[in-house]
């Protein structure tokens, strides 16, 4: 790599924000920092912009692009000390810079190696971008290439929410494989109740199950009026609708176990417990065991309890026998 950049003082308005070819950090709408208007130029100063000299007058921006903004939203016209470099430059040496200015401070996160991979693969072929970046990106030495590059075609709201921790990277990986009305139909679901990563997990389950056993589309399971009341219900908060959902899917996968619940629960009612005591069946019903468990606020009301319920319970070693 043979890059002759220079040094120069360039006006904020003069350099082109809204380009972001060799944008890998997918984020959609920047937001200002806190740094005083002092501060913004020092970094400049120490770290400065790498540009892309387009023509006269009009720059790329290929790094900084946050204190880039920062600086522009101080003043248009402020002068930023930045590295230019020359229009002829190759596009495969851009796009490592790009990549080792993140490598730099810390490893890219998987949205940002899916961006990458994507345009690498785009622009150069997916040889080439093996040879170019298969080493500096962790996620396409472990996966198909195709598969890290397809998560770049999940859209901008999502793959910020996923370099931001919001989506799964599991999930995600899960989701491009599915047809594109079923992805999408999940990922409103997950953005509108704002799911957590396990939730994530078990939506993506139970509607395949689902899709399997009843043969219908995703997209179609969702957007059934009895789950588009759950997720639009007035009064309810997105926890809520979640333990909601997630019930109401569950219901509709395992219609036995539903029923097998429902006549537990008149069991215990009839039983009538006290307060501070729970009753409950094995998971999924897998066998006929009940499990009783009742609090005590201390050690004194449980040793005050203990001779009386001890004596109540079963012997264990006369049931052995």
């Amino acid at each position: 790599m043979n890059i002759k950049a220079q040094y120069r003082k360039i006006s904020i308005n003069e350099i082109d924000q809204d380009d972001r070819t060799y944008s890998l950090t997918p984020i959609s709408d920047w937001r200002p920092h806190s740094p005083t208007g002092k501060a913004l130029v020092c970094q400049a100063i120490t770290r400065p912009p790498l540009v892309l000299e387009k023509k006269a007058a009009e720059y790329l921006i290929v790094t900084s692009r946050q204190l880039i903004y920062d600086l522009s939203r101080k003043t248009a016209d402020h002068l930023c000390d930045c590295l230019v470099i020359p229009a002829e430059t190759k596009p495969e040496e851009i796009l490592a810079l790009a990549l080792e200015d993140i490598l730099a401070t810390r490893l890219p996160s998987v949205a940002e190696q899916a961006t990458c991979w994507h345009k690498a693969i785009d622009w150069f072929g997916e040889k080439k971008a093996k040879e170019l970046f298969g080493d500096r990106l962790t996620l396409a030495s472990k996966l198909q290439g195709r598969k890290l590059a397809t998560l770049a075609g999940l859209g901008d709201k999502n793959l910020e929410a996923l370099h931001q921790g919001a989506l799964d990277m599991k999930v995600a990986f899960r989701l491009v494989d599915l047809e594109e009305k079923d992805r999408n139909a999940l990922l409103e679901v997950i953005h509108l109740l704002n799911l957590s990563n396990s939730n994530q997990r078990k939506l993506l389950d139970l509607c395949n199950e689902l899709h399997r056993r009843k043969n219908v589309s995703i997209s179609e399971i969702l957007s059934d009026d009895e789950f588009n009341d759950i997720i639009d219900h007035p009064e309810a908060n997105p926890p809520q609708k979640t333990a909601m959902l997630m019930k109401r899917l569950r219901d509709c996968c395992f219609p036995r176990l539903r029923e097998t619940e429902t006549e537990f629960r008149k069991f215990i009612g009839k039983l009538n417990p006290p307060k501070g005591v729970s009753i409950n069946h094995s998971p999924s019903f897998e066998n006929d065991a009940i499990t009783l468990t009742v609090n005590y606020s201390n050690r004194e009301e449980f040793s005050e309890s203990w001779p009386t319920m001890k004596k109540s319970l079963p012997n264990r070693k006369k049931q052995a026998e």
